[in-house]
């Protein structure tokens, strides 16, 4: 870990966090900032998260927790923290407060640094460039592609298409996501091993193998990652116990595995691929919990429970699709007056609940957006 020398990089934060951080904090982030020098990382990491708790919102605590974190080689942890600094840095941004380049930067190169450090911790070989993508997933992926945007060139026309196209670029010219990308690939492989269940890998829409008037709207497969999943779900303050989970577009399960790990009354996933839910049933079968189950059609037919719910989406199909399962959702809500929570992943189209006047947005966590009913 020292070879990336991620201490550094947070002790050059010192004259920025005592600018930034109310005055009652500061004799606590300096004795932060005292136990990093002398190398005590635990109780620095005890003192950060005691001044996180009454201050969230503080990227460079975020940022310094992340170093400390990583000498400790709690590298999940790290990036998570490195992560929210990155989005606190870009909230602060959005409204329109100062902040530092150089402070903007650290962040994402202590999370780069972090993914690469990862790497050599597992002995995975890597040269000197960023991973690279499988030649034919590659091509696949360019193919989808090219398939998304003619159907965004047909429904909004050229001039939305081109509008789309730099955020596109972006995404997949970024080290930070190429890097993201092979980590969630390396806990995907960690966690089916574990578990001896397959839910790793990427299935596209001609591989989904569906005869269905809406197989056009449906994006590709890719299991969900544990890290993003189980902060979103940790940070929901609600009684488990009373809720059905239900993932939208469930694949091969990997969601409802995961929910698993949390006391929900139900785990349910709807998914219209017939290739992808027997694979998840063999993977129920394997996995060996009671509380889940897989049903073979389409979300737009499915009929929504009069309970409280966690609806789960992983990006799973177009803008057509996800109105109407919206729709569902919002009669659903009417009729049963139960509470309803959304947890919306690689959020895409969050306009459409944002849209919605009985749900409220709740937080970002990640790639994951959260909202409830009001």
């Amino acid at each position: 870990m020292g070879l990336f020398h991620l201490f550094k990089s947070g002790y050059r934060s010192y004259d920025q966090i005592r600018g930034t951080v109310p005055d009652e904090v500061k004799k606590d982030v300096d004795e932060a900032l005292a136990e990093t020098k002398k190398g005590n990382y635990l109780s620095a990491v005890n003192i950060y998260k005691r001044i996180i708790q009454d201050y969230p919102d503080i990227g460079v605590i975020r940022n310094n927790l992340g170093c400390c974190l990583a000498h400790l080689e709690q590298f999940d942890e790290a990036e998570s923290e490195f992560i929210k600094a990155i989005e606190i840095s870009k909230l602060n941004r959005d409204r329109g407060i100062y902040v530092s380049r150089s402070y903007q930067k650290e962040p994402q190169r202590n999370l780069i640094k972090l993914y690469k450090s990862t790497c050599v911790k597992k002995n995975i070989l890597l040269d000197r460039h960023l991973p690279k993508t499988q030649d034919s997933d590659q091509r696949r992926l360019t193919e989808n592609s090219i398939q998304k945007f003619i159907r965004i060139v047909k429904r909004e026309g050229i001039t939305v298409a081109l509008k789309k196209f730099p955020l596109y670029l972006h995404s997949k010219l970024n080290p930070i996501v190429r890097w993201q990308e092979k980590i969630i690939t390396l806990r995907a492989e960690e966690f089916d091993r574990k578990n001896n269940i397959n839910t790793a890998g990427a299935l596209y829409q001609t591989d989904l193998g569906v005869i269905n008037k809406n197989q056009l709207h449906a994006n590709y497969y890719r299991g969900s990652d544990s890290l993003f999943f189980n902060n979103t779900l940790s940070s929901l303050k609600i009684n488990y116990s009373e809720y059905t989970f239900i993932d939208f577009g469930s694949g091969k399960g990997k969601a409802l595995f995961l929910a698993s790990e949390f006391p929900f009354k139900k785990i349910i996933g709807v998914e219209f691929s017939e290739v992808l839910n027997t694979i998840a049933q063999e993977n129920i079968r394997l996995f060996k919990k009671d509380t889940i189950e897989a049903y073979c059609m389409d979300a737009v037919d499915y009929k929504i429970p009069e309970e409280p719910l966690i609806c789960y989406f992983y990006d799973p199909f177009d803008e057509y699709i996800l109105a109407k399962v919206i729709c569902n959702i919002r009669q659903a809500y009417n009729l049963y007056k139960k509470n309803i929570v959304i947890i919306y992943n690689n959020s895409r189209l969050y306009h459409l609940f944002d849209a919605e006047e009985w749900l409220e947005r709740l937080s970002h966590i990640g790639p994951i957006m959260i909202w409830s009913s009001k």
